[in-house]
């Protein structure tokens, strides 16, 4: 057999061509190499790893007694950029275009689905629950309509005060399909007489990890299905595809990020003032979260024929999807007989752009991090010029509980205290998952199973950091005069040390065990 060095296809010793994709066929010299008996190897036909002394494949019965193996020189072999032709790119553009399109009319109208009305009337704020650390988090946006009301010349609405009742909100779905790729928003004041004392920057990340989830599931959604539809032939195709797919989202949202711009003048306090989001960092992010979405659509219907490394991304992908859906029941579940009754919830959800699934979703990425043994942490620094900083710090972790220093209150994080025996048993359900999905990996060689598990653990970090930061609120405030800054959430790196450490040990652990027991037997 013959096997492409384009698509890895096996052909016949006397084809020219790929019956596959029409490559030429190189006739390079072969030489036969003879497995040893303890030595595990992939198929040839189909890839799928084998086990010791195996003498036939498990999965398609092809003969692995003798390999065949070309000399490939290095400049020919398959991975060698100058295999990827201009006609791919072009025809994975052609093809993932409509994708492309479908996805962002589809997020634009979730987006304008999950836009609501506010609800400014009278509200008695003495029953609000004060070290509800969720609802301080949320308490934060409706600040995104007052800036854009600020911007448009309009005048500020405070929730609860307002006796005009219910008001149309002037946020729009474009703005929370910027939210969506967890884009920074940046508005500007300065005084309107050129004084730098009125200068004012504020540059604001929302942390809603609701309309992140949607704009992921829409994109993976969208990758099974095609991939459901026209098959790839080969794993680079894949690559190929999703490559220029989130380079052909990116750039759509990197321009609608230009449309979201506005600004007016308040001539009765001379104080321009601009509302922006910033366009660089929607290239960059939407790129990053475009990518990682269909790349993992793609490789879900996959069912062989796919590298043992990318099968562990697979595997990745898996542990991500039961663990986020255990997630959000048991925080539908607390929402429902728990937080719907607060008059904190019942506050903040008068805003346009929270709502119950909002809530629910930002309570699941929080026990989501919790559960995975990640610190979640409150920080305030206030410095003016010439003075020290001040900072307020509040964390929380399973084991070692809160930890408190500066101006914070005794009652802080009191909320996940009252949840402890939630977090415990949601810990136990996530092991299981955890060492259930091990099995994949308990065939592979020492050698082969650390890799693996290696690519497994570092892909559900990548996809776990980036929920994280997505729910991560951070704001940033800078004056000639001060600069503050407020973050509630995770941190970025530790956030990938600690995915990345809990699920390779207790993975590789697991792995270990399973396989050990199965020699036994």
């Amino acid at each position: 057999m013959i096997y492409c060095s384009r698509c890895g296809t096996a052909n016949n010793k006397d084809a020219n061509y790929c019956i596959n994709d029409g490559f030429p066929l190189n006739k390079i010299k072969e030489r036969t190499v003879i497995r040893h008996k303890e030595e595990q190897v992939s198929c040839q036909s189909c890839g799928a790893d084998q086990l010791p002394n195996a003498q036939y494949c498990l999965t398609c019965g092809e003969s692995l007694a003798v390999v065949q193996s070309p000399i490939i020189p290095k400049n020919e072999g398959a991975l060698a950029l100058k295999s990827i032709k201009k006609n791919d790119v072009k025809k994975a553009f052609l093809h993932t275009l409509p994708l492309v399109i479908i996805t962002i009319l589809a997020i634009w109208l979730l987006s304008f689905v999950s836009l609501g009305k506010i609800d400014s009337t009278p509200f008695d704020y003495q029953n609000i629950e004060s070290n509800m650390e969720i609802v301080m988090h949320l308490n934060y946006f409706s600040d995104y309509e007052n800036n854009k009301r600020r911007s448009l010349g309009e005048d500020s609405i405070n929730l609860g005060h307002n006796p005009e009742g219910i008001v149309d909100p002037v946020i729009s779905s474009l703005d929370l399909m910027m939210l969506s790729n967890s884009v920074y928003l940046e508005t500007i004041r300065h005084d309107y007489a050129g004084k730098d004392s009125g200068h004012q920057t504020t540059q604001v990340k929302s942390g809603l990890v609701y309309y992140l989830y949607l704009t992921i599931f829409i994109i993976f959604l969208v990758g099974i299905i095609y991939s459901k539809k026209k098959p790839f032939s080969d794993w680079r195709r894949l690559v190929i595809y999703a490559l220029v797919f989130s380079s052909m989202y990116a750039l759509i949202i990197f321009i609608l990020s230009l449309f979201t711009t506005h600004g007016t003048e308040d001539y009765n306090n001379f104080t321009p003032f601009t509302y922006s989001f910033i366009a660089s960092d929607a290239l960059w992010k939407s790129f990053l979260i475009g990518f990682i979405a269909i790349f993992s659509g793609f490789i879900m219907t996959r069912e062989n024929k796919l590298p043992s490394l990318i099968l562990s991304m697979k595997y990745a992908v898996k542990l991500l999807i039961m663990t986020t859906v255990l997630l959000l029941i048991v925080s539908g579940l607390l929402y429902v007989f728990y937080l719907r009754e607060l008059h904190a919830i019942e506050y903040i959800e008068k805003s346009s752009i929270i709502s119950a699934p909002v809530v629910i979703s930002q309570i699941s990425i929080v026990l989501f991090n919790l559960v995975f043994q990640n610190v979640y942490r409150f920080k305030a620094a206030f410095s003016e010029m010439n003075s020290t900083t001040q900072e307020n710090i509040a964390s929380y972790h399973m084991f070692t509980k809160r930890k408190l220093s500066g101006d914070i209150s005794e009652g802080f994080f009191d909320a996940f205290n009252s949840i402890d025996y939630v977090l415990w048993a949601l810990l136990g359900a996530v092991i299981i998952i955890v060492v259930y999905l091990s099995k994949y990996f308990s065939y592979e060689q020492l050698r082969d199973r650390i890799k693996s598990i290696s690519v497994y653990s570092a892909f559900f970090s990548v996809i776990a950091t980036m929920l994280s930061y997505g729910a991560t609120f951070h704001l940033k405030t800078d004056n000639v005069e001060y600069q503050s800054i407020f973050i509630l959430g995770f941190s970025l790196i530790m956030s990938f040390i600690v995915f990345f450490s809990f699920t390779f040990i207790l993975t590789f652990v697991s792995s270990y065990i399973i396989k050990t027991k199965k020699e036994v037997l």
